[in-house]
């Protein structure tokens, strides 16, 4: 299966002897979003609701029947998820991709991280099968054997919905600015001054705040939060014996206080219970 906090450190839990998972995506109210990859395919389907997929440099608009491909070199960030929104999600083992994906005309599934757009909108007929189609994988899985042929099956019957379309969903190329803002978060500094940042991304505090919430759905802060929440926790399963406060302090908080704000209001529960909840059982799914 596949927990809150795997998601969160680009590891997805999966069982040895299945091709990959499937699961149900709902929006539950609580902001914790991070910008993740994995190594195996992804592929989302749209039932309910709007959400926005930062992706590549660009934000993807999402909408009931978006299809969404997304590549194991490709950080992905699901923001702006309305209170209905809800979509399954299916991933699947390079092994299986690249069992199945031998010919022209989808071996571009097995690549790392194609070019292209790979958001489109199907038509409700299509999309309702492959719903059909999830629903009736999960609901057997317990046959291990017909589910792995299943997630084959799924997989490539996404793969036909996808080319058969012809309406790519709406999207808007991310500013040169916010882009860098986001790798300088993310690679250089977590914590830097929204002040120092506006100034090393060549544009004002005001242009730059309004210009990255727009666009990314974020404020500078909560995306700060966002990230250094993220390493914290990476630091946390990598370092066993790291105390709390030298993570949080490591992975850009600037104090404890900070860090236990910030993790309560973006997970719903102190670190003590978070940890303590993990390791009795895996949390829901979440993307």
């Amino acid at each position: 299966m596949f927990s809150f906090y795997a998601i969160i450190k680009e590891e997805l839990i999966l069982k040895s002897e299945e091709d990959g998972d499937i699961w149900e995506h709902k929006f539950r109210g609580q902001p914790f979003t991070t910008i993740h990859r994995h190594t195996e395919l992804e592929v989302n389907l749209v039932v309910s609701g709007t959400a926005s997929y930062l992706l590549e440099g660009t934000r993807y608009e999402l909408r009931a029947n978006s299809l969404v491909w997304l590549f194991p070199e490709q950080n992905h960030i699901l923001v702006d998820q309305s209170a209905d929104y809800l979509m399954w999600i299916g991933v699947f083992k390079p092994e299986l991709v690249n069992r199945l994906c031998v010919n022209p005309a989808n071996a571009v599934l097995a690549e790392l991280n194609p070019l292209g757009n790979f958001c489109k909108q199907l038509d409700t007929t299509r999309s309702y099968r492959l719903g059909a189609l999830f629903k009736e994988l999960q609901e057997g899985r317990a046959d291990t054997s017909r589910y792995n042929v299943g997630l084959g099956y799924l997989m490539l019957l996404a793969w036909d919905a996808f080319q058969a379309s012809n309406q790519f969903v709406s999207s808007t190329v991310i500013h040169p600015a916010v882009k860098q803002a986001i790798q300088v978060i993310q690679h250089v500094d977590a914590s830097i001054g929204v002040q120092d940042l506006a100034n090393r991304v060549g544009l004002s505090v005001s242009r730059l705040s309004h210009l990255f919430k727009e666009q990314t759905g974020l404020s500078l802060i909560e995306f700060q939060n966002n990230h250094c929440l993220k390493r914290f926790l990476e630091l946390h399963d990598d370092e066993p014996s790291i105390t709390m406060l030298d993570a949080a302090l490591q992975a850009g908080f600037g104090s404890y206080p900070q860090f236990y704000r910030v993790f309560k209001r973006l997970t719903g529960q102190n670190p003590a219970q978070y940890f303590r909840n993990y390791s009795a059982t895996p949390a829901d799914h979440w993307s």
